[in-house]
């Protein structure tokens, strides 16, 4: 059984063999840990969970009585770039070694190493370190639930590399193997500590983003995704150069399902591959147009401020009882080829 916790020892996955010893239920995933009933006395849990999550090495505790005995094992849980997101627990029925007690010394030392390794397998790809697609989405259904409680939303971003085909073929797969695991460090540095990257498959790369707040949040994150991915890779005194085209699928908006929001992000993935890629498109033509009028305007306002476009204009404020100036309100405005753009149509924009 395995038994995932974040450094609040709140639960975000554990699998059906961890309802040996935890009695944990479907309803507990995002509850604390230690508050779940155990079938065994576990003693020493809290602190073992506490000190690996602080930084401490694997912490490793022997439970049972007369019929059973597990190996509880405490792991760090490590990301990508090598920081600490929480502990892993791993639980081995250990009943058949404690009953050989002359060789189980060795059989554990050995069993310690397996399930380390075991337990980074289960959860992330290989070559990229990025979670692998089993995992992903998992976390993709844990977003979905918890978006369900809080009414929010959450985007999926499906991330195709243009041009890694001709990489490999070019350079070869071990110069393609280097860009990939480039682009995944990359990707992961760019988004926020909140979003999950995984690995789709092939040169397939997902993320998960939840929790903003306005449009203009999901574009920041979106638009350093596209910027990152075209930085170039040096690869054996070798620049390798692709991009990414991205697709974007919203829930509730464009699908409810892990599934079907997949299928979405996939699919919107494609329509923008098929326009020579290196960019972003959403499942629908109505965000693919709002997120185009935004991205215009962000342009167009750098480049008014570069020219000096903007005015502060001053509006009197008058007692009304008597006729006396009481001060002044200051008003941007945004004079362009020589007449005055309408309020409504930037300031709401620029609050963002």
């Amino acid at each position: 059984g395995m038994i995932i916790v974040a450094q609040d020892l709140r639960v975000p996955r554990f699998t059906p063999l961890a309802v040996r010893v935890f009695a944990l239920v479907d309803a507990d995933l995002g509850h604390p840990l230690l508050s779940a009933p155990t079938t065994l006395a576990i003693p020493g849990l809290d602190v073992a969970l506490s000190e690996v999550v602080g930084g401490a090495e694997r912490q490793s505790i022997q439970v049972g009585d007369s019929s059973v005995s597990y190996l509880v094992q405490v792991l760090p849980y490590l990301g990508v770039d090598g920081r600490r997101l929480g502990a892993i627990i791993t639980l081995t029925d250990v009943t058949e070694m404690v009953a050989l007690r002359t060789t189980a010394e060795d059989a554990l030392v050995e069993l310690q190493a397996t399930s380390e390794l075991l337990a980074r397998q289960a959860a992330f790809d290989s070559l990229t370190g990025l979670l692998n697609r089993g995992y992903f989405s998992d976390a993709l259904e844990n977003e979905i639930a918890r978006a369900i409680r809080s009414g929010g939303q959450l985007a999926l971003a499906w991330i195709d590399l243009d041009r890694f085909k001709e990489v490999n073929d070019e350079y070869g797969h071990a110069s393609g193997d280097v860009t990939l695991r480039t682009m995944g460090e990359r990707i992961v540095s760019v988004v926020r500590a909140t979003d999950v990257v995984g690995r789709l498959g092939g040169d397939e790369i997902g993320v998960i983003i939840a929790g903003f707040e306005t449009a203009a949040e999901l574009d920041s994150v979106l638009e350093r995704l596209v910027e990152t991915l075209r930085q170039p890779v040096a690869v054996e005194g070798m620049e390798t150069r692709v991009s990414g085209s991205i697709g974007v699928a919203l829930y509730p908006d464009d699908a409810q399902t892990p599934k079907d929001l997949l299928r979405a992000a996939d699919a919107a993935m494609y329509d923008i591959k098929k326009r020579a890629g290196d960019g972003i498109a959403f499942f629908t033509q109505s965000m693919n147009d709002a997120a185009g009028e935004r991205r215009h305007m962000r342009a167009a306002i750098a480049a008014a401020i570069d020219r000096g476009e903007f005015e502060l204009h001053y509006q009197p404020i008058v007692d009304a009882v008597t006729d006396a100036l009481w001060g002044v309100e200051a008003l941007v405005r945004w004079r362009r080829a020589g007449e005055l753009v309408p309020a409504c149509d930037f300031v709401p924009f620029c609050e963002e």
